[in-house]
């Protein structure tokens, strides 16, 4: 299996990711740096600008939840 690991920096907060590759299957698995948390993972083949982008929604969507 090939993994590769990645870290992006979106708005100051840094997310983890490992893409792999085993020949059959593709993916990737989000962390969270500073907890590391499994945040989500793609069962299907996504290249890191796509991870990217959909990381800066999830950044902006988490940090915009109103607490009651």
């Amino acid at each position: 299996m090939h993994t590769t690991k990645k870290t992006f920096d979106v708005y100051g907060t840094s997310y983890t990711c490992y893409f792999y590759n085993n020949g059959y299957d593709q993916g990737v698995s989000v962390f969270a740096e500073d907890t590391s948390e499994v945040l989500f993972k793609f069962n299907e083949q996504i290249n890191e600008s796509q991870v990217h982008f959909l990381l800066k929604g999830y950044h902006i969507g988490s940090n915009n939840v109103v607490s009651r």
